[in-house]
């Protein structure tokens, strides 16, 4: 992933932290929030939905969002606990299935699919094998999305600028 950073940007956000800290961490942690939401909706409308995670959404009912403001930086973070988020962005080399595995893939067939009972545990064994032979495809969604959104995410940051700028003169942003 290609990550773009615009030295005047750096350079002209330092020197609002020093010269006023207070209202440069406001104006950042409300940028900073505003990018994750933007991000944490896309994600959640392009990552698959399946059985499990929240209220059987899968992958994208994981999809959470943190914002932390510092002494001199605003930290923000979109990300997923859930162990298969990396799996599904990355791809998987072939391996073995445990039955926990296959479980999961049984209430996936049954949500998704619509098969039950033996019709259900069949699919599920037969993904499983696809799986141990050949692994996982690599859908990199969560670079996809932070690539389609640099340019809104820039402008947020632009505008974040602005309004530091603009309440620092008085004038409005």
């Amino acid at each position: 992933m290609d990550i773009v950073v615009d030295t005047h940007r750096v350079t002209q956000l330092a020197d609002l932290w020093r010269r006023a800290p207070d209202i440069t961490r406001e104006e950042m942690l409300r940028t900073i929030t505003e990018c994750d939401l933007l991000v944490q909706g896309e994600l959640m409308q392009k990552l698959p939905r399946g059985a499990g995670g929240l209220h059987g959404a899968g992958v994208a009912g994981t999809v959470f969002r943190e914002e932390h403001p510092l002494a001199d930086n605003v930290l923000g973070l979109v990300a997923s606990k859930e162990p298969y988020a990396e799996y599904l962005e990355l791809g998987t080399k072939p391996h073995r299935v445990g039955p926990n595995a296959i479980d999961a893939l049984v209430d996936w067939v049954e949500a998704r699919i619509g098969l039950h009972d033996d019709e259900a545990e069949d699919m599920a064994q037969g993904i499983a094998w696809k799986i141990r032979h050949f692994g996982t495809e690599a859908k990199p969604v969560w670079q996809q999305t932070y690539a389609r959104l640099q340019g809104e995410i820039s402008a947020k940051f632009d505008a974040g600028i602005a309004r530091i700028a603009a309440r620092l003169t008085g004038l409005p942003a």
